[in-house]
C-alpha cells in the first residue's frame, strides 16, 4: 500500500518488517553485510560499479548463490539465461563451466546441474534484450504470480541497457533510469541490485580504486549503497608472470552507505578465474562437488 497514510500505518509496516526472519539481504560478503547491518532492506537499492571485465556480474551472481532461499528475479539484459544458469552452477559447486560442457559433450550427466536446479526453486530470470523499467515491473508481477510469493530481490544487469528513456541525453537517460529503478524498489517493496559501468573516460582503467564520480554518466544519487570493484590485473605494462600472480585478486569498496559507514579504501577478495566464486582473500574455498556421477548416466536419461 502506498499513498497517504498515518503514523500507525507506517509503524505497523515497520513492526512487520522488523519481525521478518530475514529483514535484510546481504551479498554474503562481510565488507558489505557488516557495514550495512546485514544488507539491503525492502525498498532499498544497491549499485555495483566497475570497469568492464572486473567482475560486476560475478558479484551479482555470488549474491544470488549466497541467498538461495530468497525469491529472486534476475533481469539479464546483456547475457542469455543459459549463460547465467551455467555460471550459477560453477559458483555454487566449484566446477567450471567448461568442465560441465565437456562432460555433457562426452555423454555424461553432471550432477551439479541437478543440484543447482534443486537449490534455486525461487529464482527466475528474464533475458529479453529490450527491457524498460515498466517491463521489469511487469516481470516482477509475473514472477511473483508464478512463484506464488512476492519477489524479494531484483537484479538488473545492467543500468545502461535499460530502455525507454526517449530522446534524453545519455547523462539524463542514466539518471532517469536510476531514479525509476529506485521507485521500482519502493513500489514493489523489494531490494534491487543494479549493475553500472565505469565510463571509458575514467582514469582508473579498472585497476585503481573508484569513487562515486566514476560511474558512466552518473546514476548513483538515488542509491542506498554503492559497491565499487577494481582489479590490479588490468594495469597496463604488466608482464605475463606479474599478471598471473594477481589474476584472482579483486578489491571491493563500499563507496556509499546510507545505513552506516562506508569502506572506500577497498577490501581484498579472491575472484576465482575458474568458477567466479568471490571470497575474502585468504578464506579457504570448498572444492568441487558431485563429481562422482559425472559419467554415470546419459544427459538425456537425467534431464529429458
Amino acid at each position: 500500500m502506498t499513498g497517504i497514510r498515518n503514523v500507525h500505518d507506517g509503524l505497523s509496516d515497520f513492526v512487520t518488517w522488523a519481525s521478518d526472519i530475514r529483514p535484510r539481504i546481504g551479498l554474503g560478503l562481510p565488507f558489505f553485510d557488516n557495514f550495512t547491518g546485514g544488507g539491503l532492506a525492502k525498498a532499498e537499492c544497491a549499485m555495483i560499479l566497475a570497469y568492464s571485465s572486473v567482475g560486476k556480474t560475478w558479484m551479482a551472481l555470488n549474491a544470488i548463490v549466497n541467498n538461495p532461499e530468497t525469491p529472486t528475479l534476475f533481469c539479464s539484459i546483456e547475457m542469455s539465461w543459459r549463460q547465467v544458469a551455467s555460471r550459477l552452477v560453477a559458483i555454487g559447486t566449484g566446477v567450471p563451466t567448461w568442465t560441465l560442457e565437456s562432460t555433457i559433450k562426452a555423454g555424461g550427466a553432471p550432477g551439479q546441474l541437478g543440484d543447482t536446479m534443486q537449490r534455486f526453486p525461487l529464482l527466475l530470470g528474464n533475458d529479453a534484450s529490450d527491457q524498460s523499467v515498466k517491463a521489469i515491473g511487469q516481470s516482477i508481477e509475473a514472477a511473483s504470480k508464478r512463484l506464488n510469493t512476492d519477489i524479494r530481490l531484483v537484479v538488473i544487469d545492467y543500468l545502461e541497457l535499460i530502455s525507454g528513456s526517449g530522446l534524453l541525453g545519455k547523462s539524463e537517460q542514466i539518471d532517469r533510469a536510476a531514479q525509476k529503478v529506485r521507485a521500482l524498489a519502493k513500489d514493489y517493496d523489494c531490494s534491487v541490485i543494479v549493475l553500472h559501468q565505469v565510463g571509458k573516460g575514467s582514469n582508473t582503467g579498472g585497476f585503481e580504486p573508484l569513487n562515486l564520480d566514476d560511474g558512466k554518466y552518473g546514476g548513483h544519487h538515488p542509491m542506498d549503497a554503492v559497491v565499487g570493484m577494481y582489479a590490479p590485473r588490468l594495469q597496463k605494462g604488466l608482464d605475463s608472470t606479474e599478471r598471473r600472480a594477481i589474476r584472482d585478486v579483486v578489491y571491493c569498496q563500499l563507496l556509499k552507505n546510507r545505513n552506516g559507514m562506508a569502506e572506500p579504501e577497498g577490501v581484498k577478495h579472491r575472484l576465482s578465474p575458474e568458477t567466479g566464486k568471490i571470497t575474502p582473500y585468504g578464506v579457504p574455498v570448498a572444492g568441487p562437488g558431485r563429481q562422482d556421477d559425472f559419467f554415470s548416466h546419459s544427459y538425456e536419461e537425467v534431464y529429458s
